[in-house]
This record gives structure tokens, sequence and C-alpha cells, in this order.
């Protein structure tokens, strides 16, 4: 299942890095993977080993490393509806922190 998460993780990347200002849905996915990766399991170490691919985009490692912060402050749960609804709610709050802030 991590491997699942890391590829999606990935496959986020190329979208976000080259994504607009206002391209509020790209940055949110990311957070989705990663908040996914977070109640999966996943080290934050590993997660961070990740992203520091990014350091050639300063502005993206930047939201990157944000967004990966704010996840892992988040509890992890072990029910499965909790962790849906602790997905999207984590989902919901990026997006609309990115729509105001554009």
């Amino acid at each position: 299942m991590k491997k699942i998460i890391i590829i999606a993780m990935l496959l986020t990347l190329p979208i976000m890095a080259n994504a607009g200002e206002k391209d509020c849905s790209s940055v949110a996915d990311f957070a989705k993977n990663i908040m996914q990766a977070r109640q999966g399991g996943v080290p934050m170490n590993e997660v961070m080993d990740f992203i520091e691919s990014a350091k050639d985009s300063p502005r993206v490692y930047k939201v990157m490393k944000s967004i990966t912060i704010m996840a892992y402050e988040k509890s992890r749960y072990s029910t499965p509806s909790i962790r849906k609804r602790v997905i999207e709610d984590f989902y919901n709050d990026v997006y609309l922190t990115c729509i105001k802030s554009n």
C-alpha cells in the first residue's frame, strides 16, 4: 500500500510543478496524497525524502513541505471511515486555503 501512495505522489508532482498560481486542484490533490500516506502509516521522513526532489523549484518545495508538515500534525486513525473523512477534510482545507490566497 505504501508503494501505491508513493507512486500516486510521484504522478502528482509533475502536475503541481507545472501548475499556475490558480491551479488549486493540483495542490489539493497533492495534499490528499500526503494525507493518504499519513493515514496509511508512511513515516514522515520518507515523505520528506520524496519532496527533496522538488528543491530545484523553491516555490513548489515550500508548498510541498508546508502541506507535509500540516498533514503530519494531524492525528492518525485506524478506523477506515474516519480516515476517509480526515483525508477529504484535509483536501478541502488545502483547496480552500489556496482559493482564498489567489
